[in-house]
């Protein structure tokens, strides 16, 4: 799997369960205005709010999604992707010092899990495919 680091992005929807949420990365390219979601997984609570700005990195994965009809009748595909065993950094401004990111809601939490380190991820110098 691919890693991914995601900066400065906002949380749009959290699941029932509190593990899971969407994040939603903002572009423009050439005066056009891009939007793309990934669905962040966790494997306990993760304490955000609708609302916060995280920076994060994990795992990557993508499918195919189900099939939708665009505004010119033709059928579509979109490209779901998701985030695995992400390690949230801290935006400037959101924290408190002591290691404790401070959400919308005035409360403070701690990550999931920690900081990546170097030594969490295996380096290669060449693409396996």
């Amino acid at each position: 799997m691919a890693i991914i680091q995601l900066k400065d992005v906002a949380v749009t929807r959290i699941n029932g369960k509190g593990n899971g949420l969407v994040v939603t990365e903002s572009t423009t390219v050439a005066e056009r205005d891009y939007v793309t979601k990934f669905t962040v997984w966790f494997d306990e609570p993760h304490g955000l709010v609708v609302g916060d700005v995280v920076s994060l990195s994990g795992f990557l994965s993508a499918k195919v999604g189900d099939p939708w009809t665009g505004r010119d009748g033709m059928e579509r595909r979109s490209v779901e992707f998701a985030v695995n065993k992400p390690r949230i950094t801290p935006v400037k401004g959101q924290n408190g010092g002591s290691g404790a990111v401070s959400g919308s809601s005035g409360t403070d939490y701690r990550p999931a899990v920690s900081k990546p380190s170097h030594a969490d991820w295996e380096t290669r110098d060449e693409v396996p495919f």
